[in-house]
């Protein structure tokens, strides 16, 4: 996803995962989401974040030279563990 700073990627995961819940009707498929951030500190604010929201994982990191890629997989706010 090509987003300028943290502030637009976490809006972006908040659009894509309110638009799930509204779409979704009973379906519980999960979105992935790529974001590429330029330091550590913009990529630790951002999963630090992360970890506030509902449903939300991070799937995977990779460091390639001065670039975090990080995978994401979200489901929507209204998703419920089975039990």
């Amino acid at each position: 996803m090509d987003v300028s700073d943290v502030s637009e990627a976490l809006n972006t995961v908040e659009y894509f995962q309110e638009k799930m819940t509204e779409e979704s009707e009973g379906s519980v498929e999960k979105e992935k989401l790529i974001f590429e951030f330029d330091s550590s500190s913009e990529f630790n604010k951002f999963s630090f974040e992360l970890k506030r929201m509902k449903n939300i994982q991070i799937l995977d990191v990779h460091v390639f030279e001065n670039k975090y890629v990080v995978n994401i997989g979200l489901y929507p706010r209204s998703y419920d563990k089975v039990k």
